[in-house]
């Protein structure tokens, strides 16, 4: 492996990805993967340099996929890394964990990959890793038992304190990975507290968040901590907003993350009757690349949301097979889970609505389709699409037609083996 090439061209790759050009940011990371599966394989020595190179081309790959939104992709180069971790180099614990994490969250994602790819034994091993008394100050470790307190034990207040412990573990920290785990410790703190419903410790966190991700030069952490923040009515729009001028500024106006960002600005504004909600959304339509891209989705269903609700139907139903036309072609020819929104089901309402059950039916099982033939659709979604069809099929008096629909909702719902 040439060290200097591949790490200019890990450079190239990284920054590609700050700036939103994530297709770019894939080929240049895929050209450097041919390498990878002769070097793992291969029983010669390799040195330390060498690994660390080889393992941060499968983590900035798995960071790629993680803020493009493509959940399976990042699972299986994290998991990649995983295993080459295991079995080709004695990697340090925190580094360890940090990936093991990386598979948890994969797998939180969306309940597809936990239930098919059983993600959350992941969360646990990472913990188990820390054996001894003297890597209980790790922060990693903290961070792990954090989440694990707060959100699956729902200790909430017992979760703050282990939380607390990260933070005061960072002054015997330094480097990249320490300004990784300080942002995470940030995040969990800013979900605790946003529980618990204590504003400003909230707020105070959400600040040292913005800084972090600022100072990291991270543009699409910060948008996602900033469409939190927002949605979450957690801080005044004008919180958000400065973040996302920081973006344009310094990564451009049209960095993928900003559609999502904009899109919860727009609704925030809408939702407390103030002015500019529409300015927003057409802002983000105006923005997106073409082609378009998943992150295009937010905006089109966003703003398709906004025309339904003006009573403006049929902008909206245009503005929604827009979005449905993205997902067929950019889900081609290799299927890929998207979390989030759904035109399809928004579109069915619309649909329903105006009593065009024939329309509705056949949207409605191309939906369900799409789980039968393993594309990563989330269970939920097929949850309610299977009431909304099972509904549609009663109106229309087929009610005999409804009964493998109901089987199917009730297998999901844990009513049926």
């Amino acid at each position: 492996m040439q060290l200097a090439l591949t790490a200019q061209k890990l450079e190239d790759a990284r920054k590609l990805r700050r700036f939103g050009q994530w297709r770019q940011a894939e080929a240049t990371l895929n050209e450097l993967s041919q390498t990878l599966p002769q070097f793992f394989k291969t029983k010669e020595p390799v040195t330390a340099d060498e690994m660390e190179a080889a393992l941060e081309i499968l983590r900035e790959k798995a960071r790629l996929y993680e803020q493009s939104g493509i959940n399976n992709k990042c699972w299986a180069e994290t998991l990649q890394l995983v295993q080459v971790l295991e079995k080709r180099c004695q990697a340090p614990l925190a580094q360890q964990a940090r990936t093991l994490w990386k598979m948890h969250l994969c797998a939180k994602r969306n309940d597809y990959v936990a239930y098919h790819l059983q993600g959350e034994p992941h969360l646990h091993e990472a913990i188990a890793l820390f054996k001894e008394p003297s890597t209980y100050n790790d922060p990693t470790y903290l961070n792990l038992l954090g989440w694990q307190t707060a959100f699956r034990s729902g200790e909430l207040e017992k979760a703050l304190k282990i939380l607390d412990s990260a933070l005061n573990s960072y002054s015997h920290c330094s480097g990249a990975e320490r300004q990784e785990d300080m942002a995470f410790t940030y995040q969990l703190l800013s979900l605790a507290y946003d529980e618990n419903g204590i504003g400003d410790k909230l707020r105070l966190f959400l600040e040292r968040g913005r800084a972090l991700s600022q100072a990291m030069q991270e543009p699409a952490e910060l948008a996602d901590l900033l469409t939190f923040s927002v949605a979450r009515q957690a801080v005044e729009p004008e919180f958000a907003l400065d973040g996302l001028k920081w973006i344009e500024k310094n990564f451009g106006e049209r960095h993928p993350k900003l559609l999502v960002l904009r899109t919860a600005i727009a609704a925030r504004l809408e939702n407390e009757a103030m002015e500019g909600a529409e300015s927003y959304w057409l802002d983000s339509l105006e923005k997106c690349d073409d082609p378009p891209m998943g992150h295009c989705i937010y905006a089109l269903t966003g703003y398709a949301g906004y025309l339904e609700r003006k009573e403006r139907q049929p902008e909206a139903e245009e503005h929604y097979r827009k979005a449905l036309a993205i997902i067929e072609s950019y889900f081609q020819p290799e299927p890929l889970f998207f979390l989030g929104p759904q035109p399809a089901l928004a579109l069915s309402e619309l649909l329903v609505k105006q009593k065009r059950f024939p329309e509705c039916e056949i949207l409605l099982k191309s939906f369900i389709e799409r789980q039968d033939k393993d594309d990563y659709v989330s269970e939920l979604d097929i949850e309610y699409a299977l009431e909304i069809l099972i509904n549609i099929l009663n109106e229309l008096g087929r009610s005999d037609e409804t009964e493998p629909y109901k089987r199917k909702l009730n297998r999901l719902q844990g009513l049926e083996p």
